[in-house]
């Protein structure tokens, strides 16, 4: 899973760190940013996932949860 969030990721994310954690039928995802505004940070895991989905055959019939 890391590494399709990692392909997904783009410069402008301000990705510093993912980690994900297999749990009963979900991923926990945590992401680690360096923007300084929290709502900015969220809003680029939004993206990222969301970009993932859209591009990874692996995820297909997946969701995202908030």
């Amino acid at each position: 899973m890391t590494d399709i969030l990692w392909a997904a990721a783009l410069p402008a994310d301000d990705l510093e760190h993912l980690h994900s954690r297999a749990v009963l039928e979900r991923i926990d995802l945590t992401f680690f940013h360096r923007s300084p505004d929290p709502e900015q940070a969220d809003a680029a895991a939004v993206r990222i996932c969301r970009r993932a989905l859209d591009n990874s055959p692996a995820l297909r019939g997946w969701v995202l949860r908030r």
